[in-house]
């Protein structure tokens, strides 16, 4: 009697990719770019094939024995992804996925400039046609990356459904996955993505994913500017441990 193959496998959730700026109020999301490139390399050696999230859902559903997946995601959609990480990935031959604030693209972080942090500038339609011309998948965000929690059903379905429009218009091409702002979400707000027309989402929980796992509910490893490699590895057991 066979038993079916199960695995268990992380995405990674960055932001800002580059130079920590200490005068941030989150100067923890700016992961420098070596850090970036090292975390990659060990992946690699480890046998990660980084893939993206429709893959990646793919491989949970119908695994290969010795084939270990790992999707690689960006929050906000910072011009320093483009600059910074994309190089990198394109050098690694690896793909990604990145989540865009649809209602500022070109523009600045202004929820998070509302809160005393710094300015930063978010991709251009060119630079997220370029990421995607080069293989890199582009989600939803929101429009303006408020908590959806706090905000009226109109105002949700606004955010969820009109971003994937928005994208979908200047992109000319299906924006499959979203990403909750802050991780916030609820069962009523899944189910406005899942009525929206997304394939999935993914929020902030600490834990592997499964072919188990609610596919609008993706578990993330969240990569800092602390993240160094023996830390990567704890993150990822840690991950493990939270499925217990």
């Amino acid at each position: 009697m066979t038993t079916a193959l199960t695995i268990a496998a992380p995405i990674l959730m960055y932001h800002r990719i580059g130079a920590t700026r200490s005068n941030s109020i989150v100067s923890g999301q700016y992961v420098p770019s070596d850090l970036f490139e090292k975390q990659l390399r060990f992946l690699l050696r480890r046998g990660y094939s980084p893939v993206s999230l429709s893959d990646f859902v793919g491989c949970l559903a119908s695994p290969h024995k010795g084939v270990r997946p790992i999707a690689i995601t960006f929050d906000d959609g910072y011009e320093s992804v483009y600059t910074n990480a994309l190089p990198i990935l394109k050098r690694h031959n690896v793909t990604g996925t990145v989540f865009v604030v649809a209602g500022h693209v070109g523009e600045t972080n202004d929820w998070d400039e509302a809160k005393g942090d710094v300015t930063e500038p978010m991709m251009s339609l060119e630079q997220i046609r370029d990421a995607q011309r080069l293989g890199i998948e582009i989600g939803s965000h929101t429009s303006s990356h408020p908590d959806l929690l706090q905000c009226s059903p109109p105002q949700a379905v606004d955010e969820i459904a009109g971003s994937k429009r928005l994208l979908e218009d200047l992109l000319r091409r299906p924006v499959d996955w979203f990403s909750y702002p802050y991780g916030r979400e609820s069962e009523a707000i899944r189910s406005l993505v899942r009525a929206a027309g997304y394939l999935g989402a993914c929020g902030t929980r600490r834990s592997l994913n499964t072919s188990r796992t609610n596919r609008y509910s993706l578990a993330r490893i969240n990569m800092r500017a602390t993240t160094t490699i023996p830390w990567l590895i704890y993150k990822l057991a840690r991950a493990r441990g939270e499925m217990s």
